[in-house]
Parts: C-alpha cells; sequence; structure tokens
C-alpha cells in the first residue's frame, strides 16, 4: 500500500516538474517570437525582420505536423546555439538559427506538456505574454546574444530529462491528419487576419518618433512591450467577455467577434498617423480576436475531424508570409498589411455563415 501511494507521489511530483518545465518553455518561445521581431528590426528594418519571424514560424512545424522527439529537440537546441554565436549579424546564419531553436523550443514544449491538466489556459498565456515582454526589452538591450543565452538554458534544462529517459522515441512521428473542413478553414483565416499585421503593429511600436521622450534610451521598447502585452491581455479576456459576461452562444460569440474585429482594423487603417490612438484600438480589438475559442467549440460540436492545431500553424505562417509581401512590394502603403487583416477576417466571417447554414440544414 504505501509502496503503491509512493509510486503515485512520484508520479505527481513528475507532472508537476514537467509543468513548471513547461511553462519555462513558453515563456522561451514568447522570448523568442518577439526578440526575433526586435532584432531583426534593428539591423535588417521590417523585411529582415519579418523574414525572421516567418522563419520562426516555420520552425513551429517541427512541433505539429513534424512532432519532433526530445532527442530532436536538443539536436536542435544544440544546433541553434553556436549558429546565433558565430552569425556575426548576418541575416541568412540568423533565419537558420531562428528556425532550428523555435523547433526545439516548440518540439520541447509540447514533449512537456503534462498528461493531467495541472497548467491552466490563463496560466499558460500570462507566461507568454511576459516571454514577449521579456523578449522585446532583452533583444533590444543585448540583440541576438539574449536568445543564445534562451538556447543553452533550454538545453541545460533539458538535458536532465533525456539522460533519465528509458525508451528512446522515435526521431519525428509525422503527424498524416492533414484532412481539411469548414472549421479548418475557419481557424486558418483567422489565425492569418491576426499574423497579418501583429507583428507589423508591433514594429509600429518599435518604431515611433517623439522629441519629449527621446532622452530617455528605454522608452520605445518599453512602449512596444507594454502596447503589445496589452492587446493579448484583453485577447486572453475575450473568452471571460463574450462567454461569462455577454453569454454568447459560440456561433454568436465567433460572428460578433470578428465583426468587432474588423471594425477595430478599419479603425486602424483610418487612424493612420495617430500612434495612440491606434494602440488603443489594438487593445480593444483584441476582445473579438479573443473568440478563437468559439471556433474549437463549433468543431468539437460538430465532431471535427481536422487538426485545427495544424491549421492554426498554417494560418499563422500565411499571416507572416502576406505581411511580409506587402511591406515587400507595397513599402508606400504601410497600412497594406491591415487591409489584407480585414479580408482574412471577413473570409471568416464568410465561412462561419456557410457553416452555420450547413448546419441547420443539416
Amino acid at each position: 500500500m504505501n509502496e503503491a501511494l509512493h509510486l503515485k507521489e512520484q508520479a505527481l511530483e513528475k507532472q508537476t516538474g514537467n509543468s513548471f518545465l513547461y511553462l519555462l518553455f513558453s515563456f522561451f518561445s514568447g522570448v523568442l517570437e518577439t526578440g526575433i521581431l526586435t532584432g531583426g528590426l534593428m539591423l535588417f528594418g521590417i523585411t529582415g525582420a519579418l523574414l525572421l519571424v516567418l522563419a520562426y514560424q516555420i520552425g513551429c512545424l517541427a512541433r505539429n505536423p513534424l512532432n519532433l522527439s526530445l532527442r530532436g529537440a536538443i539536436c536542435a537546441l544544440c544546433t541553434a546555439i553556436p549558429l546565433f554565436l558565430i552569425s556575426d549579424n548576418n541575416i541568412r546564419l540568423l533565419l537558420l538559427a531562428t528556425l532550428v531553436l523555435s523547433s526545439g523550443l516548440q518540439s520541447a514544449r509540447e514533449w512537456l506538456l503534462p498528461e493531467q491538466n495541472l497548467v491552466s489556459l490563463s496560466t499558460k498565456r500570462l507566461t507568454r505574454v511576459s516571454g514577449f515582454i521579456f523578449g522585446v526589452l532583452g533583444c533590444y538591450s543585448f540583440g541576438f546574444n539574449l536568445l543564445a543565452c534562451i538556447a543553452i538554458m533550454a538545453l541545460f534544462a533539458l538535458l536532465p530529462l533525456a539522460v533519465r529517459q528509458k525508451k528512446a522515441a522515435p526521431f519525428i512521428n509525422l503527424n498524416k491528419n492533414v484532412k481539411s473542413n469548414c472549421y479548418s478553414w475557419i481557424m486558418l483565416f483567422h489565425q492569418t487576419h491576426y499574423f497579418a499585421y501583429a507583428y507589423v503593429l508591433l514594429a509600429f511600436f518599435l518604431s515611433l518618433q517623439n522629441q519629449i521622450f527621446e532622452q530617455h534610451v528605454y522608452w520605445r521598447p518599453l512602449i512596444a512591450a507594454a502596447g503589445f502585452a496589452m492587446g493579448w491581455y484583453s485577447y486572453i479576456s475575450g473568452k471571460w467577455l463574450l462567454k461569462k459576461i455577454l453569454k454568447l452562444s459560440a456561433l454568436q460569440a465567433a460572428i460578433a467577434g470578428h465583426v468587432w474585429v474588423v471594425i477595430c482594423l478599419t479603425f486602424m487603417v483610418l487612424l493612420n498617423g495617430y500612434p495612440f490612438l491606434i494602440g488603443l484600438t489594438w487593445v480593444l480589438g483584441g476582445f473579438g480576436g479573443g473568440s478563437v475559442y468559439a471556433i474549437k467549440d463549433l468543431a468539437k460540436r460538430n465532431s471535427n475531424k481536422a487538426d485545427l492545431e495544424l491549421w492554426e500553424h498554417w494560418g499563422h505562417m500565411t499571416g507572416v508570409s502576406a505581411s511580409f509581401l506587402s511591406v515587400q512590394f507595397l513599402p508606400s502603403y504601410p497600412m497594406a498589411p491591415f487591409v489584407l487583416a480585414i479580408m482574412a477576417a471577413l473570409s471568416t466571417l464568410i465561412l462561419l455563415h456557410y457553416s452555420a447554414n450547413t448546419e441547420s440544414t443539416g
């Protein structure tokens, strides 16, 4: 009896430890996501920064669909460390370093995800937002050296787990569920709308000019980090507002949320030249973007068989790609990424309307 209790306590201790490491790697991935944009913007401008962010998003595919193992994550981290150290601000080396570091962090984070539900969704998101803030401030101060340090710390955190692992998993375990349906496309366009403009908005905050504050070295990254984080806090609160306060159904929340997003994005385009109002609209728009939970609820209710997480990843990549292309080929139209975001949000609304009609006639 005592032996069984001891084993149960050991299992719980392991899960708690993994929960801490899971949150640590969530923090690290947040640092990388905004840090790579901040450092890239300072060295290469907006186009180079978006290329680096795209490399980060491509690296996330190691988590899904590749499902890189713990050994694979460690190999990726071991590769990223020297690449960052020898990069000497060479964008090709930095792109490769970003891709493999993202692969390592995301794969390890997935591997560390507790089997028991010991980490709440709000805790996960708040941890990542903390990483976003640290990434902006840290890379503004230390550049890409910070990311090399993150890779080293992540490697040392994983090595004890690798040593204790008795049975090695396959290096990759390819996710073969590439099915698509209405809900997978809804998720893709939802994610596309956000990633088409969010990084550009962060770059906008980091590029602000103000003669009053210019004497303070850190005023710009502080405002950028605070503004970006506030938009995420409202995003995190979206479910609370739409479901708990307004008591909307999943379909109502998804539609209302994206209508609100379209309105806010339209105001951002019209308010070009008014940084404070753009920032305020960004924060308000987060409440609508938080309706992503409703898309998942709708898919679950209708026995969705597509892997929505995979389609989220595709949406991240298409959004950043659209943002990069608009900045690259339409440099005279700084609000082009926001217009693309509006188009993606409208596409989400059209698909939601189609899914509602299909459900009602079915």
